[in-house]
C-alpha cells in the first residue's frame, strides 16, 4: 500500500487528455441511460419538480429554482415524456465524467489514471443519473469548480477564480450547499496554504457575483421566513428515521459506487493530505475531510459529498500510477473490481427489469430500501383513482370542490398526471414547497383529498366522507383513502396557514397516505 515515497509532481506538470478513451466511457454511459430513461415512470421528486415548474418562482421551500424551472421547461417541450424530462440529467452525467477525466489529467494522471477516474465517476453517479434530481446537476458543477481550483494552483491564472465564482452562482441555484464547502476551503487554505488564494481579488469578485445572482432567491426565502433553514432540521429528522449518522458510512459506500469507489475515495483524501506527490493540493484534501465532518455533524445526507468524489478519485489514481500497490489493495481498484461494482450499481439503480417482474412491496423496510424503484411505479393509477372519485361527484358539488393531496409527491402526481384523468389543472396541498403554490379559491367550499384523514380539514369542514380508495398495486399509495370534505366552516385565510408543513410527520395527517413507509404512524382520527 505504500505509495507515498514518490517524488513530488511539479505544480506545472499535467498530462495529455486521453479523449478517445474518455469518449468511449462517456458514450457507453450515455447509451445506457438513453436506453433506460423512459422505462417505468416519473420518480416522486420529479413529479414535484414538474409541478413546481408549473408555478415559477424565485425560490422554493426546499430548494432554489433551477431544477424546477428545468423540469417545467422539459415538460413544456415534451409534455408527459419521462425520457425527455431526464435528458438533461443524462447530459449532466456525461459532463461530470468528462470533467473527472480532465481532473486526473490536470493532476498529471496518465491514460490509465484518467480512465479509472472516469469509470469510478460513472459508477458513482448511477445512483442519481437516472433521475432529474438536484444532486445530478450538483456533481458536474462541483467537479468543474474543483478542476478550476486545481488548475489555478498549477497556473496561478486568476481568471479561473472568477469562473469558479460564476459556477458557484449556478450551484446556488441548485442547492444551498456549496457555501459550506467554500468556508472549509478558505480555512484550509489559511492553515495549509496557498494563503495567497485568499488575497486574490478575482476570488472575491467571483464571490460577489455569486451572491448578487443569488439575491432574488434569498429575498424569496426571507419573504417566507427562511423555510430552507427549517428544511435542515427536517432532513435531519428523516435521516434519523433511516438510521441517522450511524449509517452515514454505508451511505457513502453506496454513493461512491461500492467498494472500489469507496476505497479510491478514501485513498484519494489520504493522498491529498499526506503524499509529497500532491503536496500543493493539501488544502483540498483538508477541505474534503472537513466538509465530510460538517455533513456528519449537521446530519446531512451522504450523497451531498458526491461533487467531491471525482477530485478524490483523480488524486488516488494519480498516486497509484507511480508505484504498484500490494495485491489485495491493487485488486480493489482493478478493472475486475470496477466491473463488478458497476454491474451491481446498474442492476440496483437502472430500470432494467420489466415492471411486471417487480414484486409487490409489502413491508415498510422493503419499500424504503427500494424507494428509487417503487417511487416510480403506478403514479398513473394513483391519478386515475383520484380522477374517478372526482368525476363521480355530483356536478353541483364538483364545481365547488378543490382537489388536494397529502405529500409533495402525490401533489406532483395529481398536478402533472391528473388532467388526463379528469382532474382540474390546479391541485393544492400543504406539504413542502407545494404550500407556497397558493391556497384554493374562496369559492371552493369542498375538498377532495388524497391521503389519510387530515386533522385541519376535519376541523374546518362540517363533514368528512371517504369516497374512494387508490387502486395501484405497485404504488406506495396503494390502498390510500380519498376523502371528501364538505361544508367549509372557516375561510381559507384561516385554514391555509394551519396546513403548512415541511415534515412527513407533523400531526395534520396520520401517515401521508404512504402506509408502506411508516405503517405504525397511521392512527385513526377522532373529532
Amino acid at each position: 500500500m505504500a505509495v507515498l515515497d514518490t517524488p513530488r509532481v511539479h505544480p506545472t506538470a499535467t498530462a495529455q487528455v486521453a479523449w478517445r478513451s474518455l469518449g468511449v466511457i462517456i458514450g457507453a454511459t450515455a447509451v445506457l441511460l438513453l436506453l433506460t430513461n423512459g422505462r417505468y415512470g416519473y420518480f416522486g421528486d420529479e413529479l414535484y419538480f414538474v409541478a413546481a415548474g408549473h408555478h415559477p418562482a424565485w425560490g422554493y421551500a426546499d430548494q432554489p429554482s433551477l431544477v424546477p424551472m428545468l423540469a417545467g421547461l422539459m415538460d413544456a417541450i415534451a409534455p408527459g415524456s419521462v425520457w425527455w424530462l431526464r435528458l438533461p440529467a443524462t447530459i449532466a452525467t456525461c459532463v461530470a465524467i468528462a470533467l473527472a477525466g480532465l481532473l486526473a489529467a490536470e493532476l498529471g494522471g496518465n491514460r490509465r489514471a484518467q480512465v479509472l477516474t472516469a469509470v469510478a465517476t460513472a459508477i458513482s453517479t448511477l445512483e442519481w443519473s437516472h433521475f432529474l434530481y438536484t444532486s445530478t446537476f450538483d456533481i458536474p458543477v462541483w467537479t468543474a469548480i474543483t478542476l478550476l481550483l486545481v488548475r489555478w494552483v498549477r497556473t496561478r491564472q486568476d481568471r479561473l477564480l472568477l469562473w469558479s465564482g460564476l459556477l458557484t452562482a449556478v450551484s446556488l441555484q441548485i442547492k444551498f450547499l456549496i457555501p459550506g464547502f467554500w468556508v472549509v476551503l478558505g480555512l484550509s487554505a489559511l492553515l495549509l496554504g496557498p494563503r495567497d488564494l485568499l488575497r486574490r481579488p478575482m476570488l472575491w469578485i467571483g464571490a460577489a457575483i455569486a451572491v448578487a445572482l443569488t439575491v432574488p432567491s434569498l429575498l424569496w426565502q426571507w419573504q417566507w421566513n427562511l423555510p430552507q433553514v427549517a428544511m435542515t432540521a427536517v432532513i435531519g429528522e428523516e435521516n434519523d428515521a433511516g438510521g441517522g449518522r450511524w449509517l452515514f458510512p454505508a451511505g457513502i459506500l453506496f454513493s461512491a459506487g461500492l467498494l472500489a469507489g469507496l476505497v479510491l475515495f478514501g485513498y484519494g483524501v489520504y493522498v491529498l493530505l499526506r503524499s509529497p506527490l500532491l503536496r500543493d493540493y493539501r488544502f483540498l484534501g483538508a477541505s474534503v475531510l472537513a466538509f465530510t465532518v460538517l455533513m456528519v455533524i449537521t446530519n446531512g445526507r451522504p450523497y451531498y459529498l458526491m461533487g467531491l468524489f471525482p477530485l478524490c478519485f483523480a488524486a488516488g489514481t494519480v498516486a497509484l500510477q507511480h508505484r504498484a500497490a500490494a495485491r489485495w489493495w491493487g485488486w480493489t481498484v482493478s478493472a475486475t473490481s470496477f466491473a463488478l461494482c458497476g454491474l451491481v450499481m446498474v442492476a440496483a439503480n437502472l430500470p432494467l427489469r420489466p415492471e411486471s417482474w417487480l414484486p409487490r412491496s409489502t413491508s415498510g423496510a422493503e419499500t424504503l430500501y427500494q424507494l428509487p424503484v417503487y417511487g416510480q411505479l403506478d403514479w398513473e393509477q394513483v391519478a386515475a383513482s383520484t380522477g374517478e372519485a372526482y368525476q363521480h361527484l355530483p356536478v353541483r358539488i364538483r364545481e365547488r370542490t378543490a382537489v388536494m393531496a397529502d405529500s409533495f409527491w402525490s401533489i406532483g402526481a395529481l398536478d402533472t398526471l391528473g388532467p388526463e384523468h379528469g382532474l382540474p389543472d390546479e391541485v393544492y396541498g400543504g406539504h413542502r414547497g407545494a404550500w407556497y403554490f397558493g391556497a384554493p379559491p374562496e369559492s371552493a367550499t369542498a375538498v377532495l383529498y388524497l391521503g389519510d384523514d387530515n386533522r385541519v380539514l376535519r376541523d374546518g369542514f362540517d363533514s368528512a366522507t371517504q369516497v374512494g380508495t387508490v387502486r395501484a398495486p405497485q404504488s406506495l399509495y396503494d390502498g390510500a383513502p380519498i376523502f371528501l370534505y364538505q361544508g367549509r366552516e372557516k375561510s381559507w385565510d384561516s385554514l391555509w396557514p394551519q396546513l403548512r408543513t415541511l415534515s412527513w410527520r407533523d400531526g395534520t395527517s396520520t401517515c401521508f397516505g404512504v402506509r408502506k413507509l411508516d405503517p405504525a404512524g397511521c392512527t385513526p382520527i377522532t373529532r
